[in-house]
């Protein structure tokens, strides 16, 4: 079994290949916007704490910090994300690859949120927790990813 921990420095900014901020559904719309048309729906705490400006498409950069498998994780990548909201259920999708994960908000203070993102299949369980803060169109943070 795979087992291991990794953080990463993140940083971002807005990018303007595709829709603008913020991507956001209206609340009567029964329909996910085109990158998340295979959301994973999943409780949903503090979502309208979230400022508007976090919703959109992202250019994202990671740098390892830290990791326990050396041989399974990149030391740096870059990566498109699109953060969106439909009703209470927020996304994070990649439009390039058609990934998406269902992700929770613990907690919002400013521009600095935290979120977190847990996955359990086959036998191997996945937490993750970002911590990003937004300055202007950029921002910055952490990701701690443990697999058990």
């Amino acid at each position: 079994m795979l087992a291991g921990l990794l953080i990463l420095f993140l940083s971002g900014t807005t990018f303007s290949a595709f829709p603008e901020k913020p991507i956001c559904m209206n609340e009567n719309s029964n329909t996910a916007s085109s990158y998340s048309s295979n959301v994973i729906k999943g409780g949903i705490s503090k979502s309208d704490e979230l400022p508007q400006e976090f919703y959109g498409t992202w250019s994202v950069k990671s740098t390892l910090i830290e990791t326990t498998n050396q041989d399974k994780f990149r030391i740096s990548s870059s990566d498109i994300w699109t953060l969106s909201k439909n009703r209470d259920v927020i996304t994070l999708s990649n439009p390039v690859t058609g990934a998406t994960a269902s992700i929770t908000i613990k907690e919002v203070n400013g521009n600095t949120a935290v979120f977190f993102r847990e996955k359990t299949d086959s036998g191997i369980r996945e937490t993750e927790s970002p911590v990003i803060t937004l300055d202007g169109n950029n921002f910055y943070g952490t990701d701690t990813l443990i697999i058990e």
